[in-house]
């Protein structure tokens, strides 16, 4: 799991096109933060906190684009003028969802550092 040494799960930032799926609706989002423990989304509807909402999104992660499916918790809902944040606790997470989250956020922090040592010369 990518962790720092103090337990904290790492998260990067994103943009990337998400589907948030309820009881009643579906909706098209931008995913905009990811960790191994919840992701963050820009929504143009939102959902109170405790809704359970699945999350699917694809990530280049082992090798391939990879499609995951994640059952969420909405944890924190922040009202803007014209989209909804929502921060969604995941659920019941398989093995191999963290392993791709975990490899997508190495790879996100590998571009990091190569962008970052490329500015230095």
């Amino acid at each position: 799991m990518n962790t720092n040494p103090d337990g904290v799960s790492h998260s990067i930032k994103m943009d990337r096109k998400a589907t948030l799926i309820g009881k009643n609706a579906q909706i098209e989002c931008n995913l905009v933060e990811i960790s191994n423990a919840y992701a963050a989304v820009v929504s143009p509807r939102g959902a109170k906190p405790g809704t359970e909402l699945l999350l699917v999104f694809e990530i280049p992660a082992l090798g391939f684009f990879t499609t995951l499916r994640i059952d969420t918790e909405v944890a924190v809902r922040q009202d803007t003028n014209s989209s909804v944040y929502l921060k969604l606790k995941f659920k019941n997470l398989k093995p191999h969802d963290i392993e791709a989250i975990d490899d997508f956020i190495a790879y996100k922090n590998r571009l990091k550092e190569m962008g970052t040592k490329q500015k230095k010369y």
